[in-house]
């Protein structure tokens, strides 16, 4: 079975420049596109974006929506007007300060992120790639979690261990991705888990076992890394995608097309090599032309970086 190969796209929202960038994606040889789609889109740009979904689907492309910095709970740069409209969701430290995301145990929450769910499903999506889930401490400290805790453990969290607190944090976010993978699948849409490889071996592992996920993400990239990249793409990832191989998931990683300064390019070529022994089922760039549009997070030579990767997709036979 070949390999296939994704993108991430929000350089535009114009459909007549889309349909350029999406004949460049077509024939570099990707099978599917990941579109963002925030808060902001969600608000001025859904029938944009349906464009947008409709034009990738007609190239024969997958779609898949990313809640792109949605209630700051998923990665992206993009802020949540969401959490200052309903202040009282809005994650608490260990210390009692106010957390930027939202709590993922709050009813509010998760009401907002159903509607970000039909709206998906209205627009044509065929999934939703859940983009690197977080909290702002080891746990969220709010009342409703609070409430959570006690019938939990029989105690307040105030008065836990870490060791306590970190699985406890992490079991919310297994309990609201359990909810939004339920809702997205009624409404048929599948779902990805993108889960950024900062967190215990444990917690990775654990999100392979979420009922109604389809498929297993990581995204390994250096900048988060730093120097143990390599170790993690020798010994974790095959780890870990066998149990999800066994879990009957299809298994994707990502590749770090942002950021990078000229030297670092080759990067790209350690991480092909990595992956030679490893069965990898889909491979992704984030971003379209390695997010040149963005000077924030723009590499020093984003042409350079985007043909890099374009060697492989051709390298693959994966394009014509």
């Amino acid at each position: 079975m070949k390999r296939k190969y994704g993108v991430s796209y929000f350089s535009s929202r114009d459909l007549r420049h889309f349909r350029r960038d999406v004949e460049e994606i077509k024939d570099a040889g990707f099978s599917y596109i990941v579109h963002t789609f925030s808060e902001r889109d969600m608000e001025f740009y859904s029938e944009s974006v349906g464009e947008l979904v409709k034009l990738s689907k007609e190239m024969g492309l997958n779609t898949l929506a990313d809640p792109w910095g949605v209630l700051r709970l998923f990665g992206g740069e993009e802020y949540s007007r969401w959490i200052y409209i309903y202040p009282e969701i809005r994650q608490r430290k260990h210390d009692g300060s106010e957390g930027y995301g939202a709590c993922p145990n709050n009813q509010r929450t998760i009401s907002l992120l159903e509607e970000w769910i039909d709206k998906v499903a209205e627009l044509g999506f065929d999934g939703i790639f859940w983009d690197e889930v977080h909290l702002d401490d080891i746990a969220c400290f709010c009342e409703v979690c609070n409430e959570y805790f006690i019938d939990e453990y029989g105690g307040r969290m105030d008065l836990a261990p870490s060791v306590i607190l970190r699985e406890f944090g992490a079991s919310s976010k297994r309990r609201l991705l359990e909810h939004l993978f339920s809702y997205a699948k009624k409404k048929g849409l599948s779902n990805t888990l993108c889960v950024l490889p900062n967190a215990s071996l444990e917690e990775l592992e654990s999100y392979i076992y979420l009922r109604d996920l389809d498929v297993y993400s990581l995204d390994p990239y250096p900048v988060v890394l730093k120097n143990n990249f390599v170790g993690f793409m020798e010994k974790y990832v095959p780890y870990l995608f066998d149990k999800a191989r066994r879990r009957g998931l299809t298994t994707e990683l990502w590749v770090q097309g942002f950021a990078l300064k000229k030297e670092e390019i080759g990067y790209i070529d350690s991480f092909f090599s990595l992956i030679k022994n490893v069965k990898v089922d889909r491979v992704a760039i984030w971003s379209f032309r390695a997010t040149e549009s963005m000077s924030y997070i723009r590499p020093e030579e984003p042409e350079l970086v985007w043909r890099k990767f374009i060697e492989y997709t051709r390298r693959d036979g994966r394009a014509d």
